[in-house]
């Protein structure tokens, strides 16, 4: 979260804004943990990729890429939309 919150400071010069959006990610993945299937399973995304155990949750413009089992939510990323996160879970 320190990278992102950085990366927004550096593009708005504002930490009112980097904060923010920060808060915002940190709820969302909050929210995770009461519902995990609140995001899209990848597969079901993307058709035909295989990727079954990936789920992506749209919070603002950062997509968090996680997993999930019967015990705990596992973050595994999470990157801007427009970045190519799809390739990065496949190699």
């Amino acid at each position: 979260m320190d990278k992102i919150y950085e990366s927004v400071l550096d593009i708005s010069s504002s930490e009112k804004i980097a904060t923010n959006i920060v808060r915002k990610i940190v709820l969302d993945i909050e929210r995770l943990s009461f519902n995990p299937k609140i995001g899209r399973n990848l597969t079901n995304v993307f058709e035909g990729v295989e990727m079954t155990p990936y789920y992506r949750l749209i919070s603002g413009k950062h997509i968090v890429i996680y997993q999930f089992d019967d015990d705990a939510v596992y973050i595994v990323w999470v990157v801007r939309g427009d970045t190519d996160y799809i390739n990065r879970i496949m190699s």
